[in-house]
């Protein structure tokens, strides 16, 4: 089942969500439990229908904290809660009957687990190695090319979790500014005021406190659904999707306003509570990435402001300029890094996708720059500095780059090659055509650090 979302992992989110929502319904008029109980038990059988298990688990998660919240007011009359368990009974029949329940049996050896938890023991040193954030989408492309293991070959888009994917993908300011939202979003759902609620207020006005109960059971319902989002995108990158969004938003905008209304705001320490715990979870996060082992084939790695990527102990000696998202003949292929891990044996190195990235004093560095690029100006104005050039498979033409005279240059193509620049750099004397090769380089890493070696 995905209702057309075309995941069923989001569309488990989505039934988890709905599942909490339904239950502001009673909030209105009392005698609208019976008719969210049955409304929650079909959308619960809807969610095992999914074969979810993260979905499951973020509304699991999402109930348990409503739940607790709720007995902070009062327990369910005898009835209602009879009512519950049948409604809880019929989810886990369901469960059965759909055989959800034996995929939760086999977790600990599936696949799916396993390839999640190493993906995500990997996200800790991608956030050290990029303090500036890795660039928006590119998450599941930079794990495969720099920290996937070498004998794993499984796609990834993203890092099968939106908060790791996210914060892999930003820089700090922005990881800062995102824990910092989610504090802000459970405090004001799940933060009580100073009082306790069923405190006897003031005035003695018994109306304002049913009035004042009743805003505290709307926010605590909005906590729930806020956690079952938070865990759903938690086990899958279900976030992304702006379907997912409108419900906690809508719950959340509720909240502001009754709270601004009744002025029921969060206490001083509550503040406090969600600020400090955001800024230990990112510290954990800091702190594990520091420590962990660097990934196979790579001594060190850091990503600088400017996008560039520079592996090695020392400052580069080589700068490659590839942007295989721009090639469109497939020169190399789209996690590049992994052929330069699998050689081990290379000088320090920078890698960056623009020529702009690029230093702008190249005295002393070889340049080699893979397929093709928008901005050969830039490249060409770049390399007036640098000790040789290697150009590999260009799509530009020897005029179009202007290369300046004395430069050590060389140009390598594949004799099957269909790059329309080809017959013009053969001009020149210095192409070299390679045997049995098109335009796809599977051994670059040969070529860049062989030539110069």
């Amino acid at each position: 089942m995905d209702w057309g979302l075309g995941n069923p992992n989001k569309t488990a989110a989505l039934i988890a969500l709905l599942m909490l929502a339904v239950w502001t319904l009673p909030l209105l008029r009392r005698w609208l439990f019976w008719v969210a109980l049955p409304a929650f038990a079909a959308l619960g059988v809807c969610l095992m229908h999914t074969m979810s298990r993260g979905g499951v688990v973020a509304a699991a998660a999402g109930f348990a904290v409503l739940s607790v919240c709720l007995r902070r007011v009062r327990p369910w009359p005898r009835g209602r809660t009879l009512a519950m368990a049948v409604a809880l009974l019929v989810i886990i029949a369901s469960a059965h009957v759909f055989k959800t329940s034996m995929r939760f049996a086999r977790s600990p050896g599936d696949h799916s687990v396993s390839n999640r938890l190493e993906v995500w023991g990997q996200a800790p040193r991608m956030i050290a190695d990029a303090p500036w954030g890795w660039g928006h989408g590119s998450s599941g492309r930079v794990y495969m090319g720099w920290y996937q293991p070498l004998d794993n070959t499984e796609n990834y888009r993203t890092l099968v979790n939106s908060h790791l994917t996210w914060l892999v993908e930003w820089g700090w300011p922005m990881r800062l500014l995102y824990a910092f939202g989610w504090a802000v979003a459970f405090t004001l759902c799940c933060g009580s005021r100073r009082r306790a609620v069923n405190e006897e207020l003031s005035d003695g006005c018994v109306r304002r406190e049913a009035t004042e109960r009743g805003v505290m059971l709307f926010c605590w319902v909005t906590g729930g659904i806020w956690t079952a989002f938070f865990v759903a995108a938690v086990f899958s990158s279900v976030a992304e999707a702006p379907a997912l969004w409108v419900v906690p938003l809508l719950g959340l905008a509720g909240v502001l306003a009754l709270r601004t209304r009744f002025g029921l705001w969060p206490s001083r320490r509550a503040w406090t509570r969600g600020a400090a715990g955001a800024v230990l979870c990112l510290g954990v996060l800091a702190v594990c990435g520091y420590a962990s082992e660097r990934p196979a084939g790579v001594s060190r790695l850091a990503v600088l402001r400017n996008g560039a990527v520079c592996v090695g102990e020392r400052p580069p000696r080589t700068w490659v300029v590839v942007d295989p998202v721009a090639d469109d003949s497939e020169t190399v292929s789209e996690v590049y890094p992994r052929a330069c891990r699998e050689r081990r044996t290379y000088p320090p190195v920078g890698f960056v996708s623009a020529p702009a990235a690029l230093p702008s004093d190249l005295s002393g560095c070889s340049l080699a720059v893979i397929g093709a690029i928008k901005d050969w100006k830039t490249l060409a104005a770049r390399s007036e500095t640098c000790e040789s050039l290697l150009l590999i498979a260009p799509d530009a033409f020897p005029d179009e780059l202007s290369l300046k005279k004395g430069i050590p240059a060389h140009v390598v193509f594949g004799e099957f090659a269909n790059r329309p620049s080809v017959t013009a750099w053969q001009r020149t004397g210095l192409t070299q055509m390679l045997e049995g090769v098109g335009d796809f380089f599977q051994n670059w890493p040969d070529i860049v650090f062989g030539t110069q070696n």
